[in-house]
């Protein structure tokens, strides 16, 4: 009589798989007058694993569609390394009345051997034509080990265009287990330089020490200011302080705003004004409009 062996499901799935070349449609956005569309396709290469497929060697191309709904659209520019940024929400934006799209992406994580985290992260303008802008890239600390625990950092750079597109918001943020400096910068869309700032965002008094800093919303008002605004860890999102800044005017200090004013950032976002939400078919590139889901649309809405 044969005895039948059984292997532990680790043993089959620990048997080095191959690395397998992937493609994958995703983060779909209205242009800022919700005429038409934008979306990435990432190519990259994927290995099953035991609780999680790992993914390696991201590269990222947008796709510009003039009309919000449309099979497949056509690839602008050409392939950049990285994946696409997309906490707290992807930082894609399409201004279509002028030309161009801002797109965030970063790198693999790099562990430090007091097991901090550090990562390439970068701000491109891809314009129409194809043609890209780089508008800042850097290794950035994302994760610190600190003496009272460990914890993801403020997103250190962060990008978002205005309105109407004509002006960029520069956010940067340092991150330690002592103090952590926020500053934000003006920029002119059209030339990248620097208009307004750079302003040291002050630190509200509810702020503690790292890793638990107070979480930080950004995002840009009706009349072209550029809003940062504070919450408390378990604190209410009806009352925000907040800071503004605007072009010609000193900063505006200790306002309340609600958590409204802050999604989504800028008119370009996965939401069109009548809350409709655009979707994408991961594996075919379709975009289409989701009519039974309504999302939050631009503005301040309390």
């Amino acid at each position: 009589m044969h005895r039948l062996s059984f292997f532990p499901l680790s043993v089959v799935l620990l048997c080095g798989c191959p690395w397998q070349s992937q493609t994958r449609y995703e983060f779909p956005v209205f242009s800022e007058d919700g005429e038409s569309a934008a979306a990435v396709v990432t190519t990259y290469e994927s290995q099953r694993g035991i609780t999680h497929d790992d993914e390696r060697n991201h590269q990222i191309q947008v796709l510009v569609s003039e009309t919000p709904e449309s099979s497949l659209p056509p690839e602008i520019g050409d392939p950049i390394d990285g994946k696409l940024i997309d906490y707290p929400s992807p930082e894609f934006y399409f201004m279509s009345a002028q030309g161009y799209i801002i797109i965030g992406r970063e790198g693999p994580d790099i562990e430090d051997p007091d097991g901090s985290m550090q990562n390439t992260i970068g701000f491109d303008q891809v314009h129409l034509d194809g043609s890209r802008t780089s508008l800042a890239e850097g290794l950035f600390l994302t994760h610190i080990r600190c003496e009272s625990g460990g914890g993801d950092t403020l997103s250190p750079l962060r990008i978002i265009p205005s309105p109407d597109g004509t002006l960029l918001a520069r956010f940067e943020a340092e991150t330690t287990c002592t103090e952590r400096t926020l500053q934000v910068s003006l920029l002119d869309a059209a030339t990248t330089e620097v208009l307004a700032g750079p302003f040291e965002v002050p630190t509200p008094d509810s702020d503690v020490a790292g890793p638990h800093y107070s979480d930080v919303k950004l995002g840009w008002l009706e009349d072209n200011a550029f809003a940062v605004g504070f919450s408390s860890h378990g604190g209410s999102e009806d009352s925000l302080d907040s800071m503004l800044y605007r072009l010609t005017e000193e900063p505006e200090l200790n306002v309340a705003l609600s958590g409204d004013c802050f999604s989504p950032p800028t008119t370009s976002s996965d939401t069109n004004t009548a809350g409709e939400v655009l979707v994408i078919d991961e594996e075919t590139g379709e975009i289409y409009i989701e009519p039974e889901e309504l999302g939050r649309s631009f503005g301040c809405n309390d």
